[in-house]
């Protein structure tokens, strides 16, 4: 759940929810504050850990009142290494600082003592280069939306069906999309990762070329140990520090993260209660909004202008990616330029809905247009290849 700097594509290290990505380009890392209204307030178990609504209760989860004040700002505790400067001396400043920030000792005696620096780690880093060879969306999608894939999630559909008719109905997000980032991020849970996250953070936060956005995630990951949220052998999952059934990074976990089930934890690698709301919450934080489609495949017309549709104006963050989509049109206005859904049953959305057109191949490969939607998806994983794959999943598992 989480936009993120340049890691790569997405399936060949399981990461991220909040994640990291991207096969198409660079981004940045930024999360916005919840979209959704929260209704009430959890009180403490005495755990360390806030407690959630009973699902009987009805209503929205209500927000954890420390983390829902959280914005990417609050994980900007542990200091850059020095020049020169040695991984073990740098971690003598990491816990000098945490223990300023007001983090137990005992935690980080737990968290850091023997750590070491991954060299493994370091390798998968730097082979994930910003200028390696991106294969066409096409070639993309045949290794990713495969028969066996589809096949899989419906049949882990029936196991997990009660825990993601409660996401549905809470968040509003619909069942196929939930399965289909299970199945894109862990295929279902197979495969989540068994890499130790802390030093695995620790590594990247010192390495120095994504040196604020890991160690961010590190403060985060010592604050799930110090809040009892997790011990360290259970924070294992990607390389980059995902974890869990869909691979959240630890500031997502924190701001993002839910007790679905109201037992008092926030239980990402075992609960599909909290996975799946977990998830849903997410994208609602990120702009889905309930009953709307995130769009569909259309065929364009040979005298459609282009460059009539070019956005003027970029965000700064997952612009490589965003810059491969149209300025936002109604969908009445689309249809008025000629664009045909190729399937014949597809229903067209209300037409005052902004739809904007992606082509991840350029003009000559598939198109699709997409509603806001679609943009939830870029806001887990900022890939036009990654979303439009979820998307389609999510199609063949909602049918």
């Amino acid at each position: 759940m989480m936009k993120r700097a340049w890691l790569g594509p997405l399936a060949a290290i399981t990461a991220l929810t909040g994640c990291i990505s991207s096969d198409e380009g660079g981004m940045s890392v930024s999360a916005t504050s919840p979209a959704a209204t929260r209704q009430a307030t959890r009180t403490d178990t005495g755990t360390g850990i806030p407690a959630a609504v009973s699902p009987a209760s009805g209503g929205a989860i209500p927000a954890d009142p420390v983390t829902d004040r959280l914005t990417l700002a609050s994980f900007d505790v542990l200091p850059e290494a020095k020049p020169g400067q040695s991984f073990d001396a740098w971690l003598v400043d990491v816990r000098a600082a945490a223990l300023a920030a007001g983090m137990a000792e005992t935690t980080l005696d737990v968290a850091l003592d023997g750590m070491t620096e991954s060299e493994t780690v370091i390798r998968l880093d730097r082979a994930q280069a910003p200028n390696s060879v991106t294969p066409s969306f096409s070639t993309y999608l045949s290794k990713r939306l495969t028969p066996q894939k589809i096949a899989r999630g419906l049949n882990r559909k029936q196991e997990v069906a009660d825990a993601v008719s409660y996401a549905t109905q809470q968040y509003g997000v619909p069942s196929g999309v939930l399965l289909a980032i299970w199945g894109m991020e862990t295929n279902y849970g197979s495969y989540t990762g068994n890499f130790p996250i802390l030093p695995a953070l620790a590594t990247l936060a010192y390495e120095g070329r994504r040196s604020e956005l890991f160690r961010r995630e590190l403060w985060a990951a010592l604050q799930i140990i110090d809040r009892n949220m997790a011990t360290p052998e259970n924070l294992r999952g990607s390389w980059a520090g995902a974890f869990g059934h869909t691979q959240f990074m630890p500031t997502s976990y924190l701001r993002f993260a839910v007790d679905g089930d109201g037992d008092g934890r926030r239980n990402l690698w075992s609960d599909m209660t909290d996975v799946f709301a977990s998830t849903a919450n997410y994208l609602v934080s990120h702009g889905w909004q309930a009953g709307l489609p995130w769009g569909f495949e259309v065929k364009v017309p040979a005298t459609l202008d282009r460059a009539a549709l070019r956005q003027e104006n970029l965000p700064e963050e997952c612009s490589r990616v965003i810059e491969k989509h149209s300025r936002w049109l109604t969908a009445a206005e689309w249809q008025t330029l000629g664009l045909v859904a190729t399937s014949a049953g597809q229903v067209w959305p209300a037409p005052e809905t902004p739809m904007s057109l992606v082509e991840p191949d350029g003009p000559d490969g598939p198109a699709f247009l997409t509603t806001e939607n679609y943009r939830a998806f870029l806001e887990y994983n900022c890939s036009n290849f990654y979303a439009l794959s979820v998307a389609q999943l999510a199609d063949a598992l909602d049918g």
